[in-house]
């Protein structure tokens, strides 16, 4: 079983190093980066460091840059991770482990967690519906213990086969930056295959450090989420759901 990496980066200059490092200290040496068109020295870092790297002239969002980058690593299965990420000892061996387990395996996710080890919301989730399309990072979510079949995991630590990934065809591009890793395991799922987080395989995420700008976040955040619940959804459910997200920004300061 080979492991390649794809690291899709957009001004991440002082992140994207030892990022690169934790996935070699791993004994991955299969690693691509996909610049975004960043305005920073991401690139020159990247040059002087001798690594793979695409440039890209234009940024034109996640699932586009995610897609380039695979024809470049040879891998049987893609690891996509954030440019602000460390993997952290034996993560690897952990999501090989969740695949080996489970034949059904096509999609498995690490735990994303921050500088104090505490778990990130958006690491994993369960399906998606009308009382959590507030938001994505669910408020009750379920703590896993051992490798679980989960709905979706986070693109910030997600591997897949290749070939599945081929078969849907990759990301869907129409998603600029969010959901789209949703997207991607709903894909899977309805082919019957399954998709697994892997509790064992920690991943330390800098949450922030990719996107500065809180107002241009929350722009693209709502974006894809109306692109997913549109693609998936009635015109009802789609609205209802707007009104919902609406509702619970308004809300959310009074319950704090």
């Amino acid at each position: 079983m080979s492991i390649g990496v794809v690291i899709v980066t957009h001004n991440n200059e002082q992140t994207i190093l030892p990022c690169l490092k934790s996935v070699e200290a791993q004994g991955i040496s299969d690693i691509c980066v996909v610049d975004s068109a960043s305005m920073d020295t991401t690139g020159a870092v990247l040059r002087q460091e001798m690594y793979q790297y695409i440039a890209l002239p234009e940024n034109k969002g996640f699932s586009y840059a995610a897609n380039k980058g695979v024809p470049e690593v040879a891998g049987d299965y893609i690891l996509f991770l954030n440019p602000d990420a460390e993997l952290l000892p034996g993560a690897i061996n952990a999501m090989q482990s969740g695949i080996q387990l489970h034949r059904d395996a096509r999609v498995v996710g690490g735990l994303l967690v921050d500088a104090r080890g505490r778990i990130q919301q958006d690491a994993y989730g369960d399906e998606i519906h009308l009382m959590s399309m507030f938001t994505r990072h669910m408020q009750t979510k379920r703590q896993v213990r051992d490798i679980s079949p989960a709905a979706w995991v986070s693109g910030g630590s997600l591997m897949i086969q290749r070939d599945t990934f081929q078969k849907i065809g990759g990301f869907d591009e129409q998603f600029f930056l969010y959901w789209e890793d949703v997207d991607l395991c709903r894909r899977v799922r309805s082919l019957g295959y399954g998709v697994y987080v892997v509790p064992n395989a920690r991943i330390s995420h800098l949450r922030g450090v990719s996107s500065k700008d809180r107002r241009r976040k929350t722009q693209l955040y709502d974006a894809s989420a109306n692109r997913y619940f549109q693609k998936y959804y009635s015109p009802l459910i789609c609205y209802f759901q707007l009104i919902a997200r609406k509702l619970y920004r308004l809300l959310r300061p009074l319950a704090r």
